[in-house]
């Protein structure tokens, strides 16, 4: 089921979503803490979910923010450190018993002559057994998460199996240069590197990274089709 009816309540800096399989909050003047969950798929979950990071400015200067049917758009300054001004968009896409499905478009443009962002996003995940996932063939393979190891996006995406429940992290191979899994307390840190690249005065780089939950009994049929309607989908424009 795809979500076209109003999700977010924003009061002042906090949004807040209240589903019946997805609840949570996120303090748009802390954009790196991310989406804090407290429940998904009628479970309790902490868990953090697209949190920005930014090396050059750990905390962002937040300009606007406002809630538009499914979707939390928030925007934020550029300064000196930086040189990056910033659109971050958490769109709630799915949401039902069997799945949830979250997506968050990045935008970054400079005025200056060009700019190595270093941008970020991170999820705080629970532990479990990580795996790539093959669009071509649905094939599976382990990654080895036992120590920080970078990964790149090919034709596919990466898969956590964690008790009854698992996680995919989607994107293009376009929008990231890898990814950094690591075993963090009890959990795990996913970390995406965004871009990778300098960008230019005059150019807007949007990214777009989806992270999807699921019953595990069903997950490689669930990931194929949302996967597919990911990979079919027109890429935000740059």
């Amino acid at each position: 089921m795809t979500v076209s009816a109003p999700t977010w309540q924003l009061q002042e800096n906090i949004a807040s979503v209240q589903l019946p399989f997805l609840t949570g909050s996120i303090d748009v003047q802390e954009p790196q803490q991310g989406i804090l969950l407290t429940s998904l798929l009628q479970r309790e979950m902490h868990l953090r979910w697209h949190g920005l990071q930014i090396p050059t400015q750990p905390q962002s200067i937040h300009l606007d923010s406002f809630a538009r049917v499914n979707d939390l758009v928030a925007h934020y300054a550029e300064t000196p450190q930086t040189r990056l001004r910033t659109e971050l968009v958490w769109r709630i896409v799915e949401c039902e018993p069997q799945i949830v499905y979250v997506e968050q478009i990045i935008s970054a443009q400079t005025s200056f002559l060009d700019s190595d962002p270093g941008v970020k996003t991170t999820f705080s995940m629970p532990s479990g057994e990580w795996l790539h996932w093959s669009a071509t063939d649905g094939s599976t393979s382990e990654l080895d998460s036992s120590r920080p190891a970078a990964y790149q996006f090919a034709a596919g995406a990466v898969l956590l199996r964690s008790q009854d429940v698992s996680f995919a992290l989607i994107t293009r191979a376009t929008d990231t240069s890898g990814l950094q899994i690591e075993q963090v307390g009890g959990g795990s840190l996913a970390t995406l590197d965004l871009f990778g690249g300098r960008i230019e005065k005059g150019v807007i780089r949007r990214g777009q990274v989806g992270i999807l939950a699921c019953n595990g009994d069903d997950d490689l049929a669930i990931l194929q089709s949302v996967h597919s309607r990911f990979a079919a989908a027109p890429p935000p424009l740059n």
